[in-house]
């Protein structure tokens, strides 16, 4: 049993309209496998939806010349965003960003948006659903040595703000343990995480070939 999401606000000013949200558990967790499993459900469902508005969006987009693009850097109108994999992946099936630029559409950005939650949710720190993930596979110790290297890839990624917000509340409130805290995780889930991987960094904001987003000057 579960609360319901508390949604945690962003910053309108800047384009971010919510940082994801808070769910609170109302029951005890039994083993590593239930706690694995509340983890991993949420960024999954949050990615197919990501997906599938990134598809729409991505054969929505409209698409600029380079020379334009070029006046519009010079003029401050347009600013580069690191391109997740999956997004770069989706542009390229609809030939979008060949010989031009993309510019970034309010659904297009949706999708961003959805990306880079789905990447910060994943980090292996923390009480993030990631960091669930990695307390029931490495345990306590190795699960606080990942938040601090989570915490350095957020900072080289420029992320500091989310970096210092995992420090503090990392500080009160370590982790999450289960009654059962000996018996391991299975093999399967053991598999699913490595999924689980390969899916945080498909997600992360790395690239910056062909994702504009249109600012006033």
């Amino acid at each position: 049993k579960t609360s319901w999401p508390f949604f945690i606000p962003g910053i309108p000013v800047f384009g971010i309209p919510t940082f994801g949200a808070l769910i609170q558990s109302k029951g005890l967790t039994v083993n590593r496998d239930i706690l694995f499993d509340v983890a991993i459900a949420g960024p999954i469902a949050g990615l197919v939806i990501a997906i599938i508005v990134c598809i729409f969006g991505a054969y929505t987009a409209p698409e600029v010349s380079n020379e334009l693009a070029d006046e519009l850097f010079t003029n401050s109108q347009l600013i580069n965003l690191g391109t997740p994999i999956l997004m770069s992946i989706t542009l390229d099936i609809f030939d979008k960003g060949v010989s031009s630029q993309v510019v970034m559409s309010p659904i297009l950005f949706a999708a961003w948006l959805g990306f880079l939650i789905t990447f910060l949710n994943l980090l292996p720190a923390w009480q993030l659903d990631g960091g669930h993930m990695a307390r029931t596979l490495f345990g306590k110790k190795w699960h606080r040595i990942a938040t601090y290297a989570s915490m350095g890839v957020l900072v080289v990624l420029g992320y500091w703000v989310m970096a210092l917000f995992i420090l503090v509340l990392s500080s009160r409130s370590q982790d999450s343990r289960p009654l059962d805290d000996i018996s391991p995780l299975t093999k399967n889930r053991k598999k699913m995480f490595i999924v689980v991987i390969i899916l945080g960094i498909l997600c992360a904001p790395l690239g910056a070939d062909n994702g504009l987003l249109g600012i006033l000057p």
